[in-house]
């Protein structure tokens, strides 16, 4: 019987460290071993209902902004949707690999979830930071920045459970929050 070769690292992908997938186990070893699945599944609960509070505050602010002022709404919908559309041909045209396709790791979630490539920028992390920091805006108080808190915890799922690098995320984020100002800068001149 011939000895099996070991499977050679690929390397690594522009911006990320050839010792991710060493790094990236430091960071999960909590969700790894004895009792991890119930850890396993608080993470994708909260990753899924941060979500899902997020959904619910772009419809809220939607309506709010219909109510207040009838005319903004076109303003709110036609420029989020134009930076959905803009982030999604960015992620198209850039089709990097997630870090299951770049390493030889076993992503924290199920295999039927996985998807192949397009993971640079984070959508969930653009979205996510897009509504805070329009969010933030609008609501200027201390609660303005409980979203912000949301969409970073949100950041940190992606990356540890295995469908992000933190580079995916952080560009993510800082397009998520031009683009909440450039999406408030068009509802204003509406």
């Amino acid at each position: 019987m011939a000895k099996e070769e070991p499977r050679p690292q690929p390397e690594a992908p522009r911006g990320v460290p050839a010792d991710y997938p060493e790094r990236w186990r430091r960071w999960t070893r909590w969700f790894r071993g004895r009792g991890s699945d119930r850890r396993v599944k608080a993470l994708r609960a909260a990753d899924k209902a941060i979500v899902v509070l997020f959904v619910a505050m772009y419809v809220l602010m939607a309506v709010g902004s219909a109510r207040a002022m009838p005319a903004a709404i076109i303003g709110y919908v036609a420029s989020t949707a134009a930076c959905f559309v803009a982030m999604g041909l960015v992620r198209r045209w850039r089709n990097a690999p997630r870090p299951y396709e770049a390493f030889d790791i076993k992503p924290l979630v199920p295999k039927k979830d996985l998807k192949i490539g397009r993971s640079f920028p984070s959508r969930h992390a653009f979205c996510a930071f897009l509504i805070a920091t329009m969010f933030a805006v609008v609501f200027r108080s201390f609660g303005g920045m409980v979203p912000l808190l949301l969409a970073t915890a949100l950041g940190v799922a992606r990356v540890l459970e295995g469908v992000h690098f933190p580079r995916d995320v952080v560009a993510g984020a800082v397009l998520g929050v031009a683009a909440g100002f450039a999406c408030i800068a068009a509802m204003v001149a509406v």
